[in-house]
């Protein structure tokens, strides 16, 4: 796995996360992605920390198949409905 596609795996998380919790659209409007380990294939977990009306903090983690941290992820998304 490449660093690109860590950073595509996390977004999409992030993405999906942010349109469940916005129930319809949202786009990201900023991301900061931190690598802790080297890339290699895991699974990406996201949440809200904070709603605001418009906007959307999330994090995610993506960890290896043994729960070790691989990368995290913040961002801001801009609710759309």
């Amino acid at each position: 796995m490449s660093n690109a596609e860590l950073a595509a795996q996390l977004t999409e998380a992030l993405d999906a996360a942010a349109e469940r919790e916005a129930g319809g659209k949202a786009t990201l409007v900023s991301m900061e992605i931190t690598i802790i380990a080297s890339a290699r294939a895991g699974t990406a977990e996201a949440r809200v920390v904070r709603r605001t009306k418009t906007l959307l903090f999330q994090h995610a983690d993506l960890l290896d198949a043994q729960g070790a941290p691989i990368a995290s992820a913040a961002s801001v998304h801009k609710t759309l409905g």
